[in-house]
């Protein structure tokens, strides 16, 4: 492709993006990010029932009782 300089008949006005390439180029990466796995908080985490009598159960909940006394 032949350059066009078309820089030179810029008159000064602020580039407004009619197709919307970047707002959609923007999207994409939030999506991207979003599907990397967010981090939340212990707090947000499911809790298993207390009263359980399944020791997966009780390991699960004294795993995040630790994790929430360490402020993670």
């Amino acid at each position: 492709m032949l350059p066009t300089k078309d820089y030179l008949k810029w008159d000064g006005t602020i580039f407004r993006d009619d197709r919307g390439d970047v707002a959609r180029a923007k999207e994409r990466n939030n999506e991207r990010k979003g599907r990397r796995g967010a981090k939340t908080a212990v707090e947000d985490w499911p809790r298993p029932d207390p009263n359980s009598t399944d020791p997966d159960d009780q390991q699960v909940i004294r795993l995040l009782d630790a994790l929430k006394a360490r402020g993670k």
